[in-house]
Parts: C-alpha cells; sequence; structure tokens
C-alpha cells in the first residue's frame, strides 16, 4: 500500500512530500485548488504516458520526479528534456513493464471508468475478477494462449499472402525457368571465344601491316631494295668515270644487308594460318550469349546465371511457403483445440458464479439507495474470442422492470453506485484511488456510499477525491488541498486536517465558503456519527 508520494514540479506543486495511511483517507479542496494533481502524479508513477498539462512552470530546472513509495517497493518517474525514464527500486524499467508491474499494487477509478462500464468488455472482465483463484488463473492462462493464436493466425495470414502473391508468378517462373535451363554454356566458354575473336582480329591487322612493310621494302616496282640497286649502279658507274675509288658501294652493301635483315624479322612476325571456321564458331557463340541477355532482359552473361538461380530460389520458396503454411495451419488448430479447452472451463466456472455474482451486486445497490434495483448476468455465446466462447451483458433495472442493457437503463448516479459495488472483486491489500467516484449522488445516497467505501477500505487502501461532505466525514484521514498565492508565483499544497479544523472544512463543504452556525453543527453530527 503506498506510505509516500513525493511530487516536484508537477502542475502547480513545487515540491510536496505527502505520507499516507491504512484505511481510508479523502482528498477535498475547491474547484481548481490543484486536486487533479494528485490523480496525475500517481498515473506517472505507475508509467502512464506524461501529457503536456502534467507539467509545471520551472523552466529553468524543467525537471519532473515523481516517487511513489510503497512499505516495500518503490517507483520512480523522471521526466526533463523530452526525455522519460521510469524506475523500480533504482532499477531502470520500461513504461509498458512499470504499467504491467504497478496495475498489481495500484487501482485508479475516475469518471472514464463510469464510461468503461457501459462498454462491451467491460462487463466480461469485471465479471471474471470474481472468479475463484484457480478460474482467474486459467483465464490468464486462456488469454496468454489465445495470444499465441492470435500470433500465429498473423503468421499464417502472411504465409498466405506471399504465396499467393508468388503463386500468380509460378507459371511465368516456370517457363522461363525452363527455356533458360536449355542454354548450357559457362563462362569460362565464353571468355574462350571472345579470346578468339580478339586474337584473329589482332592477326589479321598484323599480317596487313607486315606484307604492307615488305612490299614497300622487297616488291616489285620502286621497293627499297630495288632503289638500292639502282644506287649501287649508278655509284659504280661514277667510280668507273671517274677512275676514283669510294667506299660508298660497300656502305650500300651495308644497308641493303640491313633491309634484308629487316624483311626476314617481319616475315617472322606473320600469324599461322588462321582457322576460318573456328573464329565463325566463337563468334556465333558469342552472338547467341549476347541474344539470350537481350531476351531475359539482363545485362551480362553474369547476370543469365543469376537470373537462372533467383527463378530456381523464387520456385524454391512457393515450396517453401507451402510447408510453413500447412505448419502453421496445424499449430493454429492445435491452438484453437486447447483454447477450446480451456473456454469450456471458463464457460462452467461462468455459469455457476453469475447468479450469485448479480446477487451480490443487487444487494449493494439496494443497500446505496436503490431499493427495487433488479441486476443480472448475461452469458451470450459469441465465437470463441479473447474472452472464451460468451461475452459478459450487465442487465439492469431501477425500477423492477424489465432489465435492458446496463449502459442504456443507468443513469450516471446509478452507474456511480454500480461502479463502486463492483470494487469489491477486486484485489485486497492495494490502493485504490476514487476521482470523484461519487458524481451524480448526493445527500443521504452519498452517505451510503461512503459506508461502502468505509467497508471496502478493511482490507486495502482507499483513497478518495470528492465534494461531498458525507463521504468526507467518513474517512478516517482528511487531506485538504489548497492555492497558495505567493508574491509572484501561486503553489499548490497539500496538509492534512484535524478537529476543529476539519469540523470548518466539512461545514464549508455543506454551506460554502460563508459557514452558517447550522453547517458547523451538522458538520459536527457527521464527524460525531462516524467517530472522527
Amino acid at each position: 500500500m503506498l506510505r509516500q508520494i513525493s511530487v516536484k514540479n508537477l502542475g502547480l506543486v513545487e515540491n510536496e512530500n505527502i505520507t499516507f495511511f491504512d484505511g481510508f483517507t479523502v482528498i477535498t479542496g475547491e474547484t481548481g485548488s490543484g486536486k487533479s494533481f494528485f490523480c496525475n502524479a500517481i498515473k506517472l508513477g505507475m508509467g502512464e504516458r506524461a501529457k503536456n498539462t502534467f507539467f509545471g512552470g520551472d523552466t529553468e530546472n524543467n525537471r519532473t520526479v515523481v516517487e511513489l513509495e510503497l512499505k516495500n517497493k518503490i517507483f520512480r518517474r523522471i521526466l526533463e528534456k523530452n526525455k522519460s525514464r521510469f524506475f523500480i527500486d533504482d532499477v531502470p524499467e520500461s513504461l509498458k513493464n512499470g504499467q504491467e508491474f504497478s496495475s498489481k499494487y495500484f487501482h485508479m477509478h475516475s469518471q472514464h471508468d463510469n464510461i468503461f462500464l457501459k462498454q462491451p468488455e467491460a462487463a466480461t472482465q469485471i465479471f471474471d475478477r470474481s472468479l475463484s483463484e484457480k478460474n482467474r488463473i486459467i483465464k490468464k492462462e486462456y488469454l496468454e494462449l489465445y495470444q499465441e493464436y492470435l500470433d500465429i493466425k498473423l503468421e499464417l495470414s502472411k504465409k498466405i499472402e506471399a504465396l499467393e502473391k508468388n503463386m500468380l508468378q509460378k507459371d511465368f517462373w516456370e517457363f522461363q525457368l525452363e527455356k533458360m535451363q536449355k542454354i548450357q554454356f559457362t563462362l569460362e566458354e565464353l571468355e574462350s571465344a571472345e579470346f578468339i575473336i580478339k586474337n584473329s582480329s589482332f592477326s589479321v591487322d598484323t599480317k596487313e601491316i607486315v606484307e604492307e612493310s615488305i612490299e614497300i621494302l622487297a616488291g616489285e616496282g620502286n621497293s627499297v631494295l630495288s632503289l638500292l640497286d639502282t644506287v649501287e649502279t649508278s655509284i659504280n658507274r661514277l667510280e668507273k668515270s671517274s677512275n676514283k675509288k669510294t667506299n660508298n658501294s660497300e656502305k650500300l652493301n651495308i644497308i641493303f644487308t640491313q633491309v634484308q635483315d629487316i624483311i626476314a624479322n617481319l616475315e617472322s612476325e606473320l600469324p599461322d594460318g588462321l582457322n576460318e571456321q573456328e573464329i565463325a564458331e566463337a563468334q556465333n557463340f558469342v552472338s547467341q550469349v549476347s541474344r539470350w541477355s537481350k531476351e531475359f532482359g539482363v545485362i551480362s552473361p553474369q547476370q543469365l546465371f543469376d537470373k537462372k538461380q533467383k527463378l530456381e530460389d523464387n520456385l524454391e520458396n512457393i515450396k517453401n511457403l507451402e510447408d510453413e503454411k500447412n505448419k502453421y495451419e496445424e499449430e493454429k488448430n492445435k491452438k484453437f483445440e486447447q483454447l477450446e479447452k480451456l473456454a469450456d472451463i471458463l464457460s462452467e466456472a461462468r455459469a455457476e458464479r453469475k447468479d450469485e455474482f448479480a446477487g451480490l451486486i443487487q444487494e449493494k445497490c439496494r443497500i446505496m439507495g436503490m431499493e427495487k434495483a433488479v441486476f443480472q448476468l448475461k452469458l451470450k455465446p459469441v465465437e470463441i474470442c479473447k474472452y472464451g466462447k460468451e461475452q459478459v451483458e450487465f442487465l439492469f433495472s431501477a425500477n423492477q422492470n424489465e432489465v435492458q442493457n446496463l449502459s442504456f437503463s443507468a443513469s450516471g448516479g446509478e452507474i456511480a453506485r454500480i461502479t463502486l459495488a463492483l470494487k469489491q472483486f477486486f484485489p485486497e491489500n492495494t490502493t485504490m484511488i476514487f476521482d470523484e467516484i461519487d458524481t451524480g449522488v448526493s445527500g443521504a445516497i452519498a452517505e451510503k456510499m461512503a459506508h461502502e467505501m468505509q467497508k471496502l477500505a478493511e482490507n486495502r487502501q482507499i483513497i478518495a477525491i470528492t465534494h461531498l461532505p458525507q463521504i468526507a466525514a467518513m474517512a478516517r484521514h482528511h487531506l485538504i488541498v489548497e492555492k497558495i498565492h505567493l508574491e509572484n508565483k501561486t503553489v499548490t499544497k497539500l496538509r492534512y486536517v484535524t478537529g476543529a479544523e476539519r469540523v470548518e472544512i466539512v461545514a464549508k463543504m455543506i454551506s460554502g465558503e460563508n459557514v452558517s452556525d447550522e453547517a458547523l453543527d451538522q458538520a459536527k453530527k457527521l464527524l460525531h456519527f462516524t467517530g472522527k
């Protein structure tokens, strides 16, 4: 149970440390004094997502801290600079884990819960709290199993969707693969053919250059050798006519010999005879590979092999998807059978419990001023779902008329009292916070509701925010919320009131700011009657 709450920079609260006690405590204050800050603090301490309206005005130290101290547990929430941190006993936890864990210790009721009571799922959730511990454990197992069932259904739907999508392409993939499987070549073979073509092109070019060079040097007509012969003849004639010997002829012979060596070297460079058939086959092979690439929409030969592999993978994936689909269908059917068994147990437990439950709620309603109220339960069969095989429906009539669904037949004040009656089935040894559960009631009815809160407080810690003096007077402890106006700011403070001050506070709740003697007497009677 809650022992202390510490709050820093939340709304108009700068720094408050409030101690709480067992039993029944009320929180009162004028409208706008800041009573809602307490609920906001509890919500933050339980891990609820923060709202901008929660935060205070300390812009220099924009850091909100809420700490909920229980007997053997501490929840701490720190918010600053758009960051949120949650701790349980100084160990960091996610908000989701925080919410789940703190819900074991706290139950908060607000006017929203009155609206929730009218929702279809509310009746089932609340009624199942009244089942035996054994059956509540079965309900928990059922919910866990149902989530597993939903997860399997989701995966199965994904597999079916993927399989249906792939099946639309299957025939085309098989057709393409069948054609591609007829393509038999390796990249090594392609590289060899390309080499032959490249080499043949080089050989042709080399032959042409060599033959042209030899023709210039030794061909018919004005070749280099022919011209050298002519020059040699002219030199010999010149020497004979002048009777003068020179070494020009020897030099010319050296040049002649060198030209002949060049011709010999060129002739050695001539390529061997080309295999025209081999070249043609290589060219045809390379052209065929190019046509295949165009046919299958790829750029390179390697991509042909990649596409073939992808087609094989796609068809193999279809087989795998079919196997996985069958596996998930089998698992889904198995989970469904398990769900049905647990749902049957829950159905039997609900059928046995419903009349007793309805009788207890009807009795509480009559105690709280609805003397002719009729409260019944209807177990409405549904297809197996998160509730089981039926959904609970609360039926109500305030005046012994024909019962109807609670959402249509109960007023706001009646809903408030029915909601309070249902709280008896919430866990003991927890802290229950009521944020104006008394909306729509007053006078004697409020007093009767206060008695019911007092009974709940026998084995729970009850903290109620109220505007009603009858409820305020019934509590063992009384906290007031005050808005204090300082020189340059306004802050909210909480403090306990006792004795004469408490009498005056209750009297103000009766008559307003101007307290009359009659209101004081009435407040004293209320507090004396309740023994406070």
